[in-house]
């Protein structure tokens, strides 16, 4: 059995893909100039949003319970 990831990759690129990649590489570098780390781009509701790396809340594992806690 092929590994999906080949055909994945198998599969030409079409016009579309073009333009999505250059959309996503000018956002990329547009942020990157604006000054912006830690972030990546994407579609996000159909429109372009930076979505930054960090999270804001550390979750801890309690070795009393098996919950997480904040």
């Amino acid at each position: 059995m092929a590994d999906p990831t080949y055909m994945i990759r198998a599969v030409p690129s079409i016009a579309s893909d073009n333009v999505y990649c250059t959309v996503l590489a000018q956002s990329a570098v547009h942020g990157a100039m604006a000054g912006y780390t830690g972030f990546a781009v994407g579609a996000v509701n159909g429109r372009h949003a930076y979505i930054p790396f960090y999270v804001s809340h550390y979750y801890v594992l309690s070795s009393k319970f098996s919950k997480w806690y904040i």
